[in-house]
């Protein structure tokens, strides 16, 4: 990439992602305890693949959230800093930022309305759209699909690890 492109194409996604991360932080913890009763009653099995199953409480979430932007943070300095492998672990991140708002926004149609994270996703799709169509441009179809697929496995295994990490600090706070 260029360095014009960097400057406005990773720019604006990281400003976006430290929004996003920010407006899950606030709003996180007092929409679930707002929704929590109508969403059991609603759409239970909705709550067990996001919730139950996963085993992710209210902290583990927002750690989830904060590791995402370190990741999203991380990489585009690497991207700054040069280096053989940076471009592509910014894309792979990329990616994993790019699915993450498009979970936000199918949680939302699915709910039908306001869920953490939401705003910020909407105003990431033009981004994103530009981003990927940029990237679409130098690199084959096969590689985007590739590096989306990372992206979710990158997300994915973000969510366990925070998921861990909440479990364990949990654990430790509740023996103390």
């Amino acid at each position: 990439m260029s360095a014009l492109s960097v400057l406005y194409i990773v720019l604006p996604i990281l400003a976006v992602s430290l929004c996003h991360t920010l407006e899950v932080l606030f709003t996180a913890k007092r929409w679930a305890g707002r929704h929590w009763v109508s969403l059991m009653n609603e759409h239970p099995n909705l709550l067990n693949v996001l919730f139950r199953l996963s085993g992710m409480n209210m902290k583990s979430f927002l750690i989830a959230a904060g590791a995402c932007f370190l990741a999203v943070l991380l990489s585009t300095a690497a991207l700054f800093a040069g280096g053989l492998w940076a471009e592509l672990v910014w894309t792979a991140v990329f990616m994993a930022y790019s699915v993450c708002a498009l979970i936000n926004l199918v949680r939302a149609v699915t709910l039908k309305g306001y869920v953490p994270g939401l705003v910020t996703s909407i105003i990431s799709v033009p981004l994103i759209a530009y981003a990927a169509y940029s990237l679409f441009l130098v690199w084959p179809w096969w590689g985007m699909l590739l590096f989306a697929i990372l992206g979710l496995v990158l997300a994915v295994a973000g969510h366990f690890i925070a998921q861990r990490i909440g479990r364990y600090s949990t654990t430790i706070s509740a023996s103390l």
